[in-house]
């Protein structure tokens, strides 16, 4: 066996016990030094980023097959709730990526940061959604899966409200709270309907619940228990969930908005959260989708790409156009998923979290050095500055 890979749960709990000892130092003077803050956040995201790379590389060996770690942590009736790991290819490099993501992110945070006296909160934040975002990647079944999808929501919500603070008008945050807090309550729903069938009929592969890795003869089994319309109405309320958190038309307000304050740390929002939250589960419950569902995601998609896209077109704001552009690559990680190209996908998915990531970072150092966001007023058309007007369309691009 691996040492990185039986041990990485580490991924998932040293980022929370490195923000218990951050807010320790608010409460007891214990860490308040900048400096001290920041190299035991480097230091975590350095150990994660170790673990997640050395595990993905075990995982990819020849003839290795995923790795699951579970205990039980609460049984109900016939049904078994676990808390473990399932670490196979997808979340493998998933999980890398977001470790390396974090780790970049809090490298570009130093300048940011280290005049601001609220300095260890953003720290806290940051190692909460490095906690949440690993549990969700590396949930062992539906239910783990749901409550650190809970969990991450709570937390972004309150990272938001802590950004927009001196926010007079209607606080960005609510908006996220409430459209997530419906995404959520459709996730919610289908958990109950699964519930209730798997306390009612013994599985013979339910002792666990909704175990990613019994997912397959679990979509066998539960066809044979319900009929076929309420089978479809799980599945879509869990593909509807995804899709609302991959804020998809219409339900892009907060995305757009999410930008609006041009903090670093709103990239989280913009590259992660509809990743882990939204397309990830759509490929862990790929296996059931029908090809009703996998029709109704492709055409979402379209749709959200057409609108999207042309929408981005007739911005001037700098972070519309960033989190327009951003919606439209959502919009084609639908489309992949309907046409059930999945290594494609995940291909797309790493992709689209460094993009977005470096493009709107880009665009909050364009705002500080112009201290404007007209792309009118920057790209020089305004005073006929042909060249630059150029670089910035190809920027864009």
């Amino acid at each position: 066996m691996n040492f990185f890979a039986d041990n990485i749960l580490i991924v998932i709990l040293l980022p929370l016990w490195i923000s218990f000892i951050i807010l320790s130092g608010l409460f007891f003077r214990l860490v308040g030094n900048f400096k001290i803050t920041y190299f035991l956040s480097i230091l975590s995201s350095v150990i994660c980023t170790v673990f997640a790379t050395c595990s993905m590389n075990y995982v990819h060996a020849p003839n290795m097959l995923a790795i699951e770690n579970s205990f039980e942590w609460l049984k109900a009736g016939n049904i078994n709730i676990c808390f473990g790991t399932f670490l196979d290819s997808t979340s493998a490099v998933l999980l890398s990526v977001f470790a390396i993501f974090s780790l970049i992110l809090q490298l570009y945070l130093y300048d940011y940061l280290r005049n601001k006296k609220d300095f260890s909160i953003y720290f806290v934040f940051i190692n909460l959604i490095n906690f949440t975002f690993s549990g969700l990647i590396l949930s062992h079944n539906t239910f783990q899966f749901g409550i650190f999808e809970l969990l991450s929501s709570l937390i972004i919500y309150l990272m938001l409200l802590f950004i927009n603070k001196d926010d007079t008008k209607t606080p960005l945050s609510n908006k996220f709270l409430c459209i997530n807090a419906f995404a959520d309550g459709l996730f919610i729903t289908a958990l109950v309907i699964i519930t209730y069938y798997l306390s009612y009929y013994i599985l013979p592969s339910a002792n666990e619940f909704f175990a990613f890795s019994n997912i397959n003869v679990l979509n066998f089994q539960l066809n044979g228990f319900m009929s076929p319309q309420t089978y479809n109405l799980i599945i879509f309320l869990l593909v509807l969930s995804s899709v609302i958190k991959m804020a998809q038309f219409p339900f892009y307000n907060f995305y757009i908005d999410s930008a609006n304050k041009y903090s670093p740390l709103s990239a989280i929002v913009i590259s992660l959260f509809p990743i882990f939250t939204g397309s990830f589960l759509l490929i862990r419950i790929n296996p059931l989708l029908t090809a009703e569902l996998s029709c109704f995601i492709l055409i979402t998609g379209i749709i959200s790409a057409v609108i999207s896209c042309l929408t981005a077109i007739y911005q001037v704001k700098l972070y519309k156009i960033t989190a327009y552009i951003a919606c439209t690559q959502l919009s084609l990680i639908l489309i992949l998923l309907g046409l059930n190209m999945i290594s494609a996908l995940n291909i797309f998915c790493i992709v689209f979290i460094f993009s977005s990531m470096l493009l709107y970072l880009t665009t909050v150092s364009v705002k500080e050095i112009s201290l404007k966001d007209d792309i009118n007023y920057i790209s020089g058309i305004k005073n006929n500055n042909f060249t630059l007007s150029v670089y910035w369309l190809i920027a864009v691009l």
